[in-house]
């Protein structure tokens, strides 16, 4: 009996061992390759992320331990030890494989959006397996293949050795002995998984103890926080972000967000003028030089800018585009975890700009390059008064000069193409898509190099480049002295200069700028630098042009009279920020604490802005789960 109760313990005790080892090494990949986004690079910070995920990664190792475990057992009590070896030589090279897949996958994913494996990437790519490969394969991809086939003939060499000097001997004894023997190794194991006696069970915060996002984040063990969203998500959906009580909400939301305009900015004669958004794809403000950002990119929205009113502290409300899409064209923020915009049953409960225009008497129009029935986008755009839908359908296969579609260019020439004949007054939306990933352009590039940030800027600057022809043709067409143009973004990026987070407030700055014939000519070349957010757009239209409609409190006129009182609120998948006149602050909901709080001015009160923004959560999330 000692002898055979020896192999089962010895036999577990080198499972639980390879997938330490195997989570460490996989984990000393990922140091190195965002080890230059550390702040601080010293030995005690890398150290500190290995201890901090000893507890997460035994909890997943003892996870994948419980099938083979629970094979010794039957092994002890009935003697199955003649399957033992094929099950062990199946099982444990199925869940390397499926390691390694996470892991690589993780990595790339936390390069692009900053956040870690989830559910919600794993339906997007089951849904849109196309545009989220084309999103993905760039060249930057050959380093994390290169480790990880490493990492994969190391664990297999390992997996070798593995079962050897071990045999697979029942228990003697009788079945009282046996059964107390096999559930002392089931439990210890289960100990393991639930992270040791203490009373509250093992969870992310356990491994997250830094200030610094990416020290957490590393910290945390891939597979186990993909495991615990995957059941969070699938589980009957309840309330999230719960901080305060109901009845005390819409005492911490208070502010005086005044909805009135005192700046009017139209010329008087401007009668029902048509309104253009363009919609530009990841146009982060470090591409535009008049917000700070890089020159010579951008040099037709820099002309544009001259000729009308640039707000300088706008920010997306979310981190792709089927957040800003909604935030712009909804008013409504963005969900951390969730995306409205893909669950027809929430989305049709939305308001939307397009209906508001449609009530005026505008023909409404919305045009793509490329697929709208990505993200659920199609479905949106039916459900809220969009007369026409242009998208990759619409083109010839010769103007699909992208993995995505239609290029900027040969989406902004039907665009004019088509208003040649479209009757007056319409409301219409362009939303451009060649600055997206894999960064593809039709022109010759300014930027030589094919790294990552200039391929980004090349994109950029092609977007820029077929905006100077769209506006130079526009401007010959006869509705086009009656025409506002409003001109946004989507969301940021960390491109080009890859140092801002997903947390940092100015990863999601973007510009906003309102231009045409319309506006009187004492307001072109202005700059507004009110705090404001996508779903601030709306409202600010609407005032200009005399509609009235009913309050929203999630979109607050640019243009109201206490400025000083503006204020953007951010999110991304596992956390919020907000950012306002003189301060900023970032909120980790995983750790449940703050990342970063910035003040310029000493009256501002950390704890009064924190509470002003868990209750704006709050109210996000209730709100959505309402609709």
């Amino acid at each position: 009996m000692i002898l055979s109760l020896r192999s089962s313990f010895v036999l577990f005790s080198r499972l639980l061992i390879f997938w330490l080892v195997a989570f460490f090494l996989e984990r000393l990949i990922t140091v190195f390759y965002f080890f230059e986004k550390f702040p601080a690079r010293n030995s005690m910070d890398i150290l500190n992320i290995f201890i901090n995920s000893f507890r997460l990664d035994l909890s997943m190792a003892a996870y994948i331990v419980t099938m083979p475990l629970i094979v010794v057992v039957m092994i002890q009590l009935f003697d199955a030890k003649s399957w033992a070896k094929t099950f062990f030589n199946v099982y444990q090279p199925v869940f390397i494989i499926l390691f390694l897949l996470i892991g690589f996958v993780n990595l790339n994913l936390y390069r692009e959006w900053g956040t870690k494996l989830n559910f919600k990437a794993i339906v997007t790519f089951v849904q849109f397996p196309y545009e989220v490969a084309i999103s993905g394969f760039t060249g930057a991809l050959l380093g994390p293949i290169f480790f990880y086939l490493s990492l994969g003939y190391i664990l297999f060499k390992l997996n070798r050795l593995l079962h050897e000097n071990v045999d697979f001997l029942p228990l003697s004894g009788g079945v009282i002995v046996k059964t107390f023997l096999s559930f002392l190794l089931l439990g210890i194991n289960f100990l393991f998984i639930r992270g040791g006696w203490q009373l509250s069970p093992i969870n992310v915060s356990m491994a997250q103890y830094s200030t610094v996002p990416i020290y957490n984040h590393l910290s945390t063990n891939t597979m186990w926080q993909l495991m615990q969203n995957t059941f969070f998500e699938l589980s009957p959906l309840k309330s999230r972000y719960v901080y305060f009580p109901e009845k005390n909400i819409e005492q911490l939301l208070k502010q005086e967000t005044s909805a009135d305009s005192t700046v009017h900015i139209l010329k008087p004669n401007a009668i029902s003028p048509n309104v253009v958004f363009i919609i530009l794809e990841s146009y982060t403000a470090d591409l535009i030089e008049s917000l700070g950002g890089e020159p010579g990119i951008a040099s037709n929205i820099e002309s544009i800018i001259k000729k009308g009113v640039l707000f300088t502290n706008i920010y997306s409300s979310g981190e792709r585009t089927d957040k800003g899409l909604i935030a712009i064209l909804s008013s409504f923020p963005a969900q951390p975890t969730r995306s409205i915009i893909r669950e027809s049953e929430k989305q049709v409960n939305l308001p939307s700009v397009a209906q508001q225009f449609n009530k005026q008497n505008y023909h409404t129009s919305f045009y793509y390059g490329g697929e709208s029935e990505f993200f659920g986008l199609k479905s949106y755009l039916l459900s809220h008064a969009f007369d026409v839908v242009v998208d990759k359908q619409s083109f010839q296969k010769k103007d699909f000069n992208s993995k995505w579609g239609a290029h900027d260019g040969v989406l902004l020439d039907k665009h004019l193409s088509d208003m040649k004949s479209q009757k007056t007054p319409f409301f219409t939306t362009v939303l451009t898509l060649s600055n997206h990933e894999p960064f593809e352009f039709p022109i010759t590039g300014k930027y030589k190099s094919n790294s990552l940030s200039n391929l980004f800027r090349n994109t950029g600057y092609y977007t820029d480049f077929s905006l100077g022809k769209y506006f130079e043709q526009a401007q010959k067409q006869p509705w086009y002295d009656n025409t506002l143009f409003v001109i946004v973004a989507d969301h940021g990026h960390r491109l080009p200069l890859e140092k801002y987070e997903i947390w940092d407030y100015r990863r999601h700055r973007i510009p906003l700028i309102l231009f045409g014939n319309v506006i009187k000519d004492e307001f072109r070349g202005t700059r507004n630098n009110i705090y404001g957010s996508q779903t601030d757009i709306s409202q600010t239209i609407y005032n200009q042009l005399g509609m009235t409609v009913e309050p929203n409190f999630w979109s607050h006129d640019l243009f109201r009279s206490n400025q000083k009182n503006g204020y953007a609120f951010f999110d991304w998948d596992n956390g919020f920020g907000l950012v306002g006149d003189g301060f900023s602050l970032s909120y980790n909901e995983d750790a449940k604490r703050m990342i970063e709080f910035k003040s310029t001015d000493p009256s501002i009160e950390k704890d009064s802005k924190l509470n002003f923004a868990k209750a704006y959560m709050q109210k996000i999330f209730s709100e959505y789960m309402n609709y």
